[in-house]
C-alpha cells in the first residue's frame, strides 16, 4: 500500500498562498467593477471560490489600502 497523503499536502495552498490570491481577487474585482459594501464583495468572492468571513475581508481592504468611495 502506497502512502499518497503527501503529495495532497504538497499540492494544498498554504493559507498566506491562499491569502494573496484572495487578495489578488479583491483587486481584480474592485478594478473591474463597483462594489457597494463588503458583503456584495464576499458573495463576489464565493462566485470564484474564496470563502472570506467579513473581518478577513475588512482586513484584507485594509492592507491593500482600498478605502470607500466618497
Amino acid at each position: 500500500m502506497h502512502d499518497y497523503a503527501h503529495l495532497l499536502v504538497n499540492e494544498m495552498p498554504t493559507d498566506i498562498e491562499q491569502r494573496d490570491r484572495r487578495r489578488q481577487a479583491i483587486v481584480d474585482l474592485v478594478r473591474r467593477s463597483r462594489i457597494a459594501s463588503q458583503e456584495e464583495l464576499r458573495a463576489k468572492l464565493a462566485a470564484r471560490g474564496f470563502e472570506a468571513t467579513q473581518p478577513s475581508v475588512s482586513r484584507d481592504l485594509r492592507d491593500l489600502g482600498v478605502g470607500k468611495a466618497a
